[in-house]
């Protein structure tokens, strides 16, 4: 990709850890909510096995019903990428690392596009260098 021109690229090698760590921030993304009205930011399962809908904090839209939250991962409709996100299975090693796999005769390619488009949007951005300014 950078012999090809593009910058900012940054290569990513799957390992175990890796893995996990692309697979967790995919799980946090999709669970993750904001509401648009107070800012309140949290997860839409709460802690009792409820699925939240609504802001917690009570806030109202303009048309006076509750505000719905807005989840940090939006994810197009992709009949493909929905299996492919339910299939994935993972298993504890013994070393105590997570492994993922997904069914003989199924494919895992949009499952790790998708957790590694989620890993990019949370990581920190490269400093741009500043532009450089000519007085006359």
């Amino acid at each position: 990709m950078k012999r090809g021109g593009l910058r900012n690229v940054t290569g990513v090698n799957f390992t175990d850890s890796s893995k996990e760590a692309l697979a967790t921030c995919l799980k946090e993304q999709m669970r993750s909510a904001v509401c648009p009205m107070c800012g309140w930011k949290g997860y839409v399962d709460a802690l009792s096995g409820e699925w939240r809908t609504s802001c917690p904090e009570g806030c109202v839209n303009e048309e006076g019903s509750k505000a719905s939250l807005r989840p940090l991962l939006h994810i197009p409709f992709d009949p493909d990428l929905f299996y492919e996100l339910n299939v994935e299975r993972y298993e504890l090693s013994k070393s105590g690392k997570l492994l993922y796999n997904h069914p003989q005769g199924t494919h895992d390619d949009r499952f790790w596009a998708l957790a590694l488009a989620a890993y990019a949007a949370v990581q920190p951005t490269a400093s741009k260098p500043e532009a450089k300014t000519t007085s006359f």
